[in-house]
This record gives structure tokens, C-alpha cells and sequence, in this order.
């Protein structure tokens, strides 16, 4: 049943990205930001979810409906978790994502569309160019999407975290979001087809001030950090 549903989800998917593109087309034009575009976007990850039965529960909204831009982060269990934050998180994010997603069937030509940031991991130059990239996002007031440990974890926690997220959160004075998905792992991990139905819960933390850092409290920055996350995974804020 997971697998004709999976299939059902990507012949739906294709069909819906028809008409994304579509659009795409008309509105891109007048949407310079991309709010619009965007808008569409969500309807088409509200279709994936509705078809696979993946329901997403938020906790800690509160913490971002106000203030911003934000840069945030999170643990990276599953594929699921980007569908469930494009959708669900409560403020508009702009991700920075590894350029081979491009070239992930339907999601990433469509993922292209949307404003977002790409890197290329081989290429140092690549970073430079998408952190001039990011910081022009945030000067245009939109929110920043960070994975710092990149690749997913196949137990769904954490694993160890690369330091470029706090670089650029000192450098353009930002507050970090710490952010606990849980559920996606088990719904979809390392290794699985198709995906299972059931719950994922995005706990959203309170932001960390990085007004006055510099470089060197990149590190501070980072296991200040991946305590929030570690701490909002291993507390149920529904008890």
C-alpha cells in the first residue's frame, strides 16, 4: 500500500508541477520577491503530504511569527523534513540546499524555482557565491534555512555540525532559530522507498541574539546551538 501511494503521490506531483510552471510563468514576472511564487510552491508540497498521509504538528510558533529575519536551523532526519518545513513552518524560508537537488526528479526542477539557494560542496568558490547570495535574502527581510549537518542522520538525531551557519549568522547579526524535527526518520529514513504515513513535529525554539558577535564566537554560537536543538528533540512539548 506505501508503494502504490508513493506512486500515486509522484504521478500527482508531476501533474501539479505542470501547473507550477504554468504559474510560474505568469506570476514570476510580477512576483520579484517570489511571495507568490512561493505560495504556489506550498500547494504543491500540501498535495504531497495530504496523498503519502504525512500530518505535521508545529510547536514553539510563537518564537517566530514577530522579529526577523532569522537564520534557522535544525537536525536533517529524512527528505520529509524539507517538505514538512516549506509547508508548515509558520514564517516564509529560503533554503540553502546542495546543488544536486536540482537534478532530484519533479521536487528539484520545481525546488529551483523558488528562490532558493544552491551550493556546490567541491567548489570553494560556490561557497562564497551563496553566502552573498544569503546575505542578500536577509537583506530583503526573508528567512534563512540552514541544514549546518548537511547530510541526514540515519538515527534521526545529530550528528557533527560544520561552522559556516554561525559564521554567517555573526557576520550579518541575525538571530540563530533552533529547531527539533522529530518523526520524519521514522516515517522515511536512509535506505527507504517510499514513505510511511504518520506525524512529524517541528519544535521551534526560542531565538539566540547574536548581536555583537564576531567570528571568533563562531563556536560558541554553534554548541550553543546544538544544545537548543538536542534539548527540543529530547523534550515532548505536548506532556
Amino acid at each position: 500500500m506505501r508503494v502504490v501511494r508513493f506512486a500515486v503521490a509522484i504521478v500527482a506531483a508531476f501533474i501539479w508541477s505542470l501547473f507550477l510552471w504554468t504559474a510560474i510563468l505568469i506570476v514570476a514576472p510580477f512576483d520579484p520577491v517570489r511571495n507568490r511564487v512561493n505560495a504556489i510552491g506550498r500547494l504543491w508540497t500540501g498535495l504531497w503530504k495530504l496523498i503519502l498521509g504525512i500530518k505535521v504538528r508545529v510547536f514553539g510558533a510563537e518564537n517566530v511569527r514577530t522579529g526577523g529575519p532569522y537564520l534557522c536551523v535544525s537536525n536533517h532526519a529524512s527528505y520529509l523534513d524539507v517538505l514538512a518545513l516549506y509547508d508548515d513552518f509558520p514564517a516564509p524560508l529560503r533554503f540553502l540546499a546542495k546543488k544536486t537537488l536540482i537534478w532530484t526528479p519533479v521536487f528539484g526542477l520545481c525546488f529551483y524555482s523558488l528562490d532558493h539557494v544552491y551550493i556546490d560542496r567541491k567548489k570553494k568558490m560556490s561557497h562564497k557565491d551563496s553566502f552573498a547570495a544569503l546575505a542578500k535574502k536577509v537583506s530583503e527581510g526573508k528567512n534563512i534555512f540552514i541544514f549546518p549537518g548537511g547530510r541526514r542522520a540515519a538515527d534521526g538525531r545529530m550528528g557533527e555540525w560544520k561552522k559556516g551557519a554561525f559564521v554567517l549568522a555573526a557576520q550579518l547579526q541575525i538571530p540563530i532559530v533552533p529547531i527539533g524535527i522529530v518523526g520524519s526518520a521514522r516515517l522515511h529514513g536512509i535506505g527507504d522507498l517510499a514513505p510511511r504515513p504518520g506525524t512529524i513535529e517541528i519544535r521551534i525554539g526560542k531565538p539566540i541574539p547574536t548581536a555583537g558577535a564576531t567570528y571568533e564566537d563562531r563556536n560558541r554560537l554553534l554548541t550553543q546551538t546544538w544544545r537548543a536543538v538536542e534539548e527540543l528533540i529530547d523534550h515532548d512539548p505536548a506532556q
